[in-house]
């Protein structure tokens, strides 16, 4: 059955399709709205956390490198009147990063805190969304500081806070959605992201990430027992300033991702498969950008799986796996900035209790990691070793 075509579920289903390839970090701050104010979605308000730790041992030759990274993810929901929805997201981390060296270092930063807000119009069939971002992180990295930022930012680490400061921003987004016969939905959305200066290095001058704007087209298919999902998006990086002057420009991003589950009887089942496409990016040459020769940046595809089956009657368990896979860029190898292959393995279990009354739920899951980064590297492969547990809730008010 198709689900109600609310606000909450076509936000939802407007997600950018980037997102399915990071753990969830949304979470939650309870509300205090009555009931009388909720919007008429029928949601309630609702707090979310988790606590995530994770550990990456990477060893180069006889180089070893150890990184940790506590995260607690939060997010707020509150549904303030009719066809109106009010969101709150921000995450506190702690990371270290020692390489038995030279490297000792350890930053926590309360990072992407934003609130927005999301009005739905013509019978939920449209939105608009407007949104600020906080400069909560922190930001002006020393030396030290900024090796670590660089590490948690590599793509083949499937960090959970990645980016750890920022600038004041703006974000605004509109939609449109339908549905066919009751069992097809379609959409899409046009979100632009405002970026605002921030300092990066001690005692340097602001740096103005370029400002985004993502294209998104979104189509669900569902059934009784199951669901199909298939998103589309380009994301297109205005360049980045600093003092003014235009000094780098990311290359464009294109995104697929497509995610089934289905049930067979007790057991639920989900697969998902995401390609990223990442074009050149455009390099300060004299007074101008120009596309670099030969294309920096690696492709990404990412496949996941889970198994579902009820340990008790509010309990469910879960196993998962998954792979990430970066191809090589198109640097000589020889090239400082060339980083080759990577491909990474995950598997854990986990379990979810949601209780009877509908009010609360809780969760909890291990993952083991194992791999390789930047293979064929004169300087020899990456061994990457990684393990993850997470504990979190909902609850609703």
């Amino acid at each position: 059955m198709m689900r109600k075509l609310n606000l909450h579920n076509f936000l939802k289903f407007l997600k950018p399709a980037m997102s399915a390839l990071a753990l969830s970090m949304l979470v939650a701050v309870s509300g205090t709205q009555p009931a009388s104010a909720q919007g008429d979605s029928g949601l309630r308000n609702s707090v979310s956390g988790q606590v995530i730790y994770q550990s990456w041992k990477l060893q180069r030759g006889d180089s070893e490198t150890t990184l940790t990274q506590s995260a607690l993810p939060l997010y707020l929901l509150v549904p303030i009147a009719t066809d109106w929805e009010f969101h709150v997201s921000g995450s506190l981390s702690r990371t270290n990063v020692d390489d038995k060296v030279s490297l000792d270092q350890t930053i926590s930063s309360l990072s992407r805190s934003q609130a927005r807000v999301f009005r739905s119009f013509a019978d939920h069939r449209a939105f608009a969304s407007f949104g600020l971002v906080f400069p909560t992180g922190k930001t002006g990295y020393d030396s030290l500081e900024v090796q670590v930022t660089q590490l948690i930012a590599d793509d083949y680490l499937n960090i959970p806070v990645k980016q750890i400061g920022e600038g004041f921003g703006l974000i605004a987004q509109v939609g449109a959605a339908n549905e066919y016969e009751g069992w097809f939905m379609y959409g899409a959305s046009v979100t632009y992201n405002l970026n605002g200066s921030y300092t990066y290095f001690e005692n340097g001058d602001d740096y103005n990430p370029g400002d985004e704007v993502t294209l998104q087209v979104s189509g669900t298919a569902a059934s009784e027992q199951g669901v199909l999902d298939v998103d589309l998006s380009f994301r297109h990086f205005f360049a980045d300033k600093i003092d003014g002057n235009e000094v780098f420009k990311n290359g464009a991003i294109i995104a697929a991702v497509v995610r089934g589950s289905y049930r067979f009887d007790k057991v639920r089942t989900a697969l998902t498969v995401a390609q990223i496409i990442r074009s050149k990016n455009s390099l300060q040459f004299g007074s101008s950008l120009d596309s670099e020769a030969k294309n920096s940046n690696n492709n990404k595809t990412v496949i996941s799986g889970s198994l579902g089956y009820p340990l008790a009657e509010s309990v469910l368990g879960s196993l998962h796996l998954g792979y990430r896979m970066l191809s090589a860029n198109d640097l000589e190898t020889t090239s400082p900035d060339y980083f080759g292959k990577s491909s990474i393995v995950s598997f854990g279990g986990g379990a979810e209790f949601r209780a009877p009354s509908g009010k609360y739920s809780l969760f909890g899951r291990v993952t083991i990691s194992s791999g390789t980064a930047d293979k064929d590297n004169p300087a020899g492969d990456i061994d990457v070793s990684g393990t993850e547990v997470v504990l979190g809730g909902r609850a609703w008010f």
